[in-house]
């Protein structure tokens, strides 16, 4: 009424029509659920992930051959790519169809709801940062391959020593 979309002769009108309803529904039968008869297998226990867990790292303009590694590596281990750009975009993380984690955004930029939309850290320390975020996420244990610390783009290290 306040808005003007309703005026107060309406107001009884409308007051029937609610408690006929009302009415109408306390005199539906009341139907009982069947039982289930599927589905009620337990859940399964979680084992891990697979031995083999890869993570790689680029800038945003390495996008191509970022993909193209990830690809490759996607066929027998789990790979997360990260790519990030020098800026405080937010970050988003897609599981692409052929078969990979990508984690993008800004270096700066927020990747958990719960932290600052600004964060002050090296590239190597946002990778490190993230990688130890999801390992308790997704149980990864594995191999870093960081593009962009050296030309050749093949070396592995192991996630804990900060790559």
């Amino acid at each position: 009424m306040v808005s003007g979309q309703l005026e107060p002769r309406d107001v009884a009108r409308l007051l029937a029509t609610l408690e006929a309803g009302f009415d109408v529904v306390t005199t539906l039968p009341i139907h009982k659920n069947k039982a289930l008869t599927s589905g009620l297998e337990p859940f399964l226990a979680v084992t891990g992930a697979p031995e083999k867990s890869m993570q790689i790292a680029g800038r945003a303009w390495q996008k191509k051959s970022l993909r193209k590694q990830a690809r490759a590596l996607s066929k027998d281990s789990i790979v997360t790519q990260f790519r990030f750009s020098p800026t405080a975009l937010p970050h988003h993380i897609t599981f692409v169809t052929d078969g990979w984690w990508e984690h993008r955004g800004g270096v700066f930029g927020r990747s958990d709801r719960n932290t600052s939309y600004f964060r002050w850290l090296s590239f190597s320390r946002r990778i490190s940062v993230e990688w130890s975020r999801l390992e308790r996420i997704r149980f990864l244990t594995g191999t870093a391959i960081n593009p962009h610390e050296t030309p050749e783009n093949d070396v592995a290290g192991k996630c804990s020593e900060g790559q």
